[in-house]
């Protein structure tokens, strides 16, 4: 790239007092950014001009929209004595009373001065080079800006840090620099390719039910990785789900803190392979023994595979070693169940001896068997775990297990069933009966139709 930066301003005159020198600084501090993010793929020459003032009025400029530099090109060249031409992309930096934020049509990025800063011109000419916004998962659907992760979504997130060499009375708050791109949006980019050896390790096909493996290292991501590199991958794929290993240095230093006994993040991002798109799905302090459940785990759901699990092994300033795991699908054992495993938040446990026994919701034996299916998780990762990585995971797994003891301990001595668990426990006990007559399925919906009115006079007295 061979970026033209212009700033400019109407003749009201100017509302902030940054000098060119300081946004030569501020543009200079991008281009050492995206020689990074790039892996040294792209060149990056710029040339900053000094302030201009338009013979125009701010609502005229608001007025000629996107076209505005086109309008005026004859005009600013003719004052610097210089043809635009030769640039392959223009960044205007306008000093307009009611401009913020920034955009990027086409070959031009229009920044407002008042936020002129390295992190949101690296991320409008992050469009430039063919990358999306970046969102956050929620219930809702993809929340924009909302991806701390990475430049293309850490807007107005705590993931930014100030340089030093920017710091100036004239320029108050515009000193703001990172984070990195994330894996989705250097994938759009082109400078990361899960196709080229090395790069990626994708799982997708992988049978993840074993409780030892697969195991996968992971490189710590800062930006696509040089030609010729050797290694560990920098990503992980599982369908549309990618894994990377951010830490809190270089251009990723405003991250949030892992705290002391994490060396960084195991990040999880949803992309489509053939689309990507940078939408963050959760993170994970990478200490031994952390795990990150992506999706609803509900351990009595056993006709059904369980959720990826992603375990730390252990985590260094340079790479990260996870266990992935999912719980396989058991086969039906006969008879008849009725709601399926899992009915508004309860579910269901079978022993021997005793076949399925209902649990209602919110009843404290879920706390329980959640609790071992933590255990569970970490007997698996000391299982999977090197000779260096046992100790502390060994750790974990006696905290898993006293924290079991002290749900068991907590559990009430008897709970009265409630008229709704009844008239369920009522339902399933005819569901199972062979050969009901008439008589006894007419009488046992009755008794349902009268606990199911309790529970309806309950709730519209409470």
């Amino acid at each position: 790239m061979n970026l033209g930066v212009l700033l400019l301003y109407c003749t009201e005159g100017r509302r902030t007092s940054f000098t060119r020198d300081w946004a030569d600084t501020a543009v200079g501090r991008v281009a050492a950014y995206y020689g990074v993010q790039s892996g040294g793929r792209e060149p990056f020459t710029y040339q900053v001009f000094d302030w201009f003032e338009l013979p125009i009025s701010e609502q005229q400029w608001s007025d000629l929209g996107f076209g505005a530099l086109a309008s005026l090109k004859p005009q600013i060249e003719a004052h610097f004595q210089q043809s635009l031409a030769g640039f392959s992309h223009i960044l205007v930096g306008i000093d307009h009373s009611q401009s913020s934020g920034g955009t990027t049509p086409g070959d031009f990025t229009y920044l407002a001065a008042s936020n002129f800063t390295p992190s949101l011109i690296a991320h409008e000419l992050g469009h430039r080079f063919g990358a999306p916004d970046a969102f956050r998962e929620i219930s809702t659907g993809p929340e924009r800006y909302k991806n701390q992760f990475c430049v293309m979504g850490a807007l107005g997130w705590p993931a930014s840090f100030p340089l030093p060499e920017l710091d100036d009375p004239d320029a108050e708050g515009l000193n703001q620099n990172g984070p990195g791109m994330s894996v989705p949006t250097l994938l759009a980019t082109g400078w990361l390719d899960e196709n080229q050896s090395g790069i990626a390790d994708d799982l997708t096909d992988n049978d993840l039910s074993e409780s030892a493996g697969p195991i996968a290292e992971v490189a710590v991501l800062g930006g696509a990785p040089g030609p010729n590199r050797a290694g560990p991958p920098v990503m992980l794929r599982y369908g549309d789900l990618t894994v990377e290993y951010r830490v809190g240095s270089g251009w990723d230093r405003g991250l949030p803190s892992t705290g002391d006994a994490a060396a960084g993040w195991v990040v999880v991002q949803r992309s489509p392979r053939d689309a990507p798109d940078a939408v963050f799905v959760n993170s994970l302090a990478a200490m031994p023994g952390a795990r990150l459940v992506l999706g609803n785990d509900t351990p009595f759901d056993i006709f059904n595979p369980g959720p990826l699990t992603i375990t730390v092994l252990s985590a260094s300033a340079t790479s990260v070693r996870l266990l992935l795991h999912r719980r396989a699908a058991r086969q039906p054992l006969g008879g008849i169940t009725s709601g399926g495993v899992d009915v508004d938040g309860g579910g269901w446990i079978w022993t021997p001896g005793h076949g399925f026994t209902p649990v209602p919701p919110r009843d404290p034996l879920l706390g329980v068997v959640n609790q071992i299916a933590a255990v569970a998780a970490m007997r698996n990762a000391v299982a999977a775990a090197g000779e260096m990585e046992t100790p502390a995971l060994s750790q974990g797994l006696e905290t898993a297990v006293r924290e079991l003891q002290r749900v068991v301990t907590e559990l009430p001595d008897s709970q009265e069933e409630q008229p709704l668990q009844q008239a369920l426990g009522a339902i399933t006990g005819l569901s199972r009966q062979q050969g009901i007559g008439a008589a006894d399925l007419a009488d046992g919906l009755e008794r349902v139709r009268g606990l199911l009115a309790v529970a309806v006079q309950g709730q519209t007295r409470g």
